[in-house]
């Protein structure tokens, strides 16, 4: 009875971890077509001319911009505070732009193209048997997505920064850049804390295993 219910624990790990790849597998694909596309986008945007598709600096914020709110806001409501977020396009200035702007999104979606790979990497290894999921490879694995994170969220987000700041004094009088998103950079470095967390248990379990199976 043990044997069955043992046989039909391990079919469905076996169920989880193909669908588990497959998702990682879509996600990987995705943000890599995302990232081709990100960079036609930049490459539209640094030839000088008319705006085509509506390619410009994303994400830069107006500090004094008159948007009327008439009949937008409930009756009774004051707004407080307007920030004006726009994407700017200059012919004059359309290739340093672009390299500017390949600075705010790329080093983020290189980070998470590179952490999906190493996680389908680890589930391909999950589909061929416990023995090669729970193994060296798979903790070198974990600890290089810990390093890609942990290391390169703070970067992203400095570099994103800086080019906004750059760009933002190119463009627009009075400039003023906003922090942005500071939780993401944090998000970033605690999942990458979590997966050295997990490379460590894996990696002394390794090493119980291999004195057990010493003494056996």
């Amino acid at each position: 009875m043990s044997d069955g219910r043992g046989t039909l624990v391990a079919r469905m790990d076996r169920r989880w971890t193909r669908r588990l790849h497959v998702l990682l597998t879509a996600a990987t694909v995705l943000f890599t077509l995302l990232l081709v596309g990100g960079l036609v986008q930049s490459a539209a945007m640094a030839v000088p001319g008319e705006p085509r598709n509506g390619a410009g600096f994303a994400g830069l914020r107006l500090p004094s911009a008159g948007v009327p709110l008439g009949g937008t806001l409930v009756p009774g409501v004051h707004a407080v505070d307007v920030r004006v977020e726009a994407s700017l396009y200059d012919p004059e200035r359309a290739p340093l732009l672009a390299g500017l702007f390949l600075f705010t999104w790329l080093p983020t979606v290189l980070i998470i193209v590179v952490a999906l790979f190493l996680l389908t990497r680890i589930a391909t290894r999950g589909l061929a048997g416990d023995r090669a999921l729970f193994s060296a490879d798979t903790v070198g694995d974990l600890r290089r997505i810990g390093a890609v994170l942990l290391i390169g969220s703070p970067v992203a987000f400095a570099l994103d920064l800086g080019a906004k700041t750059v760009a933002a004094h190119l463009t627009v009088t009075d400039a003023w850049v906003a922090l942005g998103d500071a939780a993401s950079p944090v998000a970033g470095m605690l999942m990458g804390m979590g997966a050295f967390v997990v490379a460590e248990v894996i990696g002394r379990g390794l090493v119980m295993l291999d004195e057990l199976e010493g003494t056996i």
